[in-house]
């Protein structure tokens, strides 16, 4: 067991550092040891995905979520999700997030990986509507569900409610300083409008 955790702890550790050789040469040993170890296969479907080699990465994905406890299925759905977000596939990565946000409906994370896929494609209704279905939930990144929103809000110049998710950001993180950037950014711009519209009036 002390070899496993061992093993599973050089992973993690690699991973975080950004050495993704090293975590190739690392699950490849770790597997030939572990063959039904989920989380040795889903840190080499991560560290493939990184390295662009989508095939392999979505086998490995897929068969750690086969290998892995129900309570980590979460992150299995989710960097599937990833992986075919990264290869342009939309609504296979929707299918994915959804399957994690049904695991875990009340946690904003999920309704905000839906939203952020939604966004990059240019679905700006859907992605609005899940950062809005983020709002209601009790646990997860709130803040980042207000500060992604109010983003939406800016680009159809919508200050005033922009302003007041950047705010509510805020109260939730008060060291958030991007959204305070974009606070800002979007109480200056509301005020050009309003100088300009006095000039005219």
């Amino acid at each position: 067991m002390e070899d496993f955790k061992a093993s599973l702890n050089q992973i993690t550790l690699a991973y975080d550092r950004g050495q993704a050789a090293v975590v190739v040469e690392l699950c490849k040993k770790h597997l030939r040891k572990f063959p039904k170890d989920g989380f040795g296969w889903l840190y080499y479907g991560m560290v493939q995905t990184d390295l662009f080699r989508y095939a392999v990465a979505e086998r490995a994905l897929r068969r750690g979520i086969t290998c892995c406890p129900k309570n980590v299925l979460l992150t299995g759905y989710t960097r599937l999700g990833n992986l075919f977000r990264e290869k342009g596939d939309y609504k296979r990565a929707t299918a994915w997030y959804r399957r994690a946000m049904k695991q875990k409906p009340q946690d904003a994370t999920y309704h905000i990986f839906l939203a952020d896929n939604a966004f990059k494609f240019g679905f700006l209704k859907q992605a609005e509507k899940h950062f809005r279905n983020a709002l209601k939930c009790t646990e997860g990144n709130i803040d980042e569900a207000y500060f992604n929103l109010g983003g939406i809000l800016l680009g159809r110049r919508e200050y005033p409610e922009a302003i007041k998710c950047y705010r509510e950001a805020l109260k939730i993180d008060p060291k958030y300083q991007i959204a305070r950037k974009r606070l800002e950014d979007a109480e200056l711009a509301l005020l050009m409008v309003n100088d300009t519209a006095s000039s005219v009036g």
